[in-house]
């Protein structure tokens, strides 16, 4: 028996040790492959852009020690619009401002996609919704959810708009009260809070109280904090698990809360769904059409005018072909999306506005000028479309202060980027596209 005993205990150890030099191996090869093979296989190397200086980052350390875009705008100015830098082990990135190309490339998304570990990172953290798809199931995703955006439904939560940045400029208003003649206030955390409760209210019908410092705090706004927190600070080893996947298999400290997290989230927004589902139906069977045991959902039925919720109706229509429509999972992968989407890019693009507006006081008096021609506290959204000088003002900061600077994106198949502005390589050749 102790033979025996011996024998099975020695087969699961030679299992074991197989499976993880298996694993080790596979390592070994992707990093060769990454670090010598791709980068001398790839028709990347004859463009211009900065030697490499480290092997295992690239140039990335460099990008990630200095601030957000400013290594990327000193090589423009170094090597010109289109150029390549090296990433983690090895790989070729190229980056281009060229006008052309960027059209070419998000114009075609079939050949152009977001980066499998991207991806895997998005679906990780935020589940499968818009911002994960690709292909087919991003044209269904949304072709569901356009109806939501129609600037009729937009102008319907303009109130929600005025409502939380009326309460933001009482606080700020508060604040300067209470101190000296003049006072210090860091506008990020506070826009930050301002646009949470924002898409909170437009996205979903759900109240943050990311404003009310003495309110309760929510389960839904300590996960989604926890989550930004988390997202905004990878480690090496986090790195390291996007390039080998089989390291998340490894429990961190920053896994279970992520974790946690994501269980908060998802126990809260399916119970947002179901709610929501059941006030549509509620509102379809009071409507009384279709025939008995069949409940008609039509397309303007309005239970909500939250985002989600018009969502919801486009997507439970009868008139839906059933192989267009979202599952449950697909529709509360939306709730994520809406937060990122709607939360961290409008705080962003208002804090730039606020900085520039506060570094040129001819532009914000001219500013102030024609928003207080305006008699109310309230302006209608055809109110607002009416003023030039805000309206450019705007355009100007995005232009600018772009909220996302830049995308990444890979190519499926071979394929030849045309360029707008020809560049010279490596060689001395004058190159029209990229091979």
């Amino acid at each position: 028996m102790d033979f025996l005993a011996r024998l099975g205990f020695d087969s699961v150890r030679g299992a074991l040790i197989n499976a993880f030099s298996v694993l080790a191996l596979y390592g070994v090869w992707k990093a060769i492959h990454r670090i010598w093979l791709a980068r001398w296989l790839s028709p990347l190397g004859n463009l211009p852009g900065p030697k490499r200086t480290s092997l295992f980052w690239g140039n990335m350390r460099e990008i990630f020690k200095a601030g957000p875009g400013e290594m990327h705008e000193q090589w423009v100015k170094q090597y010109g619009h289109t150029f390549t830098y090296t990433g983690i082990l090895g790989t070729r990135r190229l980056t281009t401002l060229d006008p052309k190309a960027l059209a070419y490339v998000l114009n075609h998304s079939a050949q152009w996609q977001k980066p499998e570990m991207t991806r895997s990172f998005l679906a990780d953290l935020f589940g499968k919704g818009v911002l994960f798809a690709e292909g087919e199931a991003h044209k269904r995703q949304r072709r569901v959810m356009n109806p939501s955006f129609a600037i009729s439904h937009v102008r319907e939560l303009t109130n929600v708009f005025h409502e939380k940045s009326q309460q933001l400029r009482d606080i700020w208003q508060s604040n300067l009260a209470e101190g000296a003649s003049t006072s210090v206030t860091d506008a990020v955390p506070w826009l930050g809070q301002a646009t949470l409760d924002i898409i909170g209210l437009a996205g979903f019908d759900y109240e943050f109280n990311a404003l009310n410092a003495d309110g309760e705090k929510n389960e839904l706004n300590q996960a989604f904090t926890t989550m930004t927190k988390q997202v905004q600070s990878p480690g090496m080893f986090q790195i390291a698990q996007a390039f080998f996947s089989p390291l998340k298999l490894i429990p961190t400290k920053r896994s279970r809360t992520i974790a946690n997290a994501t269980a908060v989230m998802d126990r809260l927004g399916r119970q947002l769904i179901k709610n929501k589902k059941q006030a549509i139906l509620a509102e379809a069977a009071a409507r009384a059409k279709g025939t008995a045991g069949q409940t008609y959902v039509e397309k303007n039925i309005v239970t909500t005018r939250d985002l989600l919720s018009r969502l919801m109706v486009a997507n439970m229509a009868n008139d839906l072909p059933e192989n267009q429509r979202l599952s449950d999972e697909e529709v509360m992968a939306q709730i994520p999306t809406f937060l990122i989407a709607g939360h961290e890019t409008t705080a962003s693009a208002t804090t730039w506005c606020l900085y520039a507006l506060s570094r040129d006081q001819e532009i914000q008096r001219k500013l102030r000028e024609e928003l207080l021609s305006l008699d109310t506290d309230n302006p209608s959204m055809d109110e607002l479309n009416s003023l030039p000088y805000l309206d450019a003002v705007i355009k100007e900061t995005m232009r600018l202060h772009a909220a996302v600077s830049g995308t990444s994106r890979v190519a499926t198949q071979d394929d030849v980027i045309p360029l707008s502005k020809p560049l010279t390589d490596k060689k001395g050749r004058l190159r029209h596209e990229i091979l």
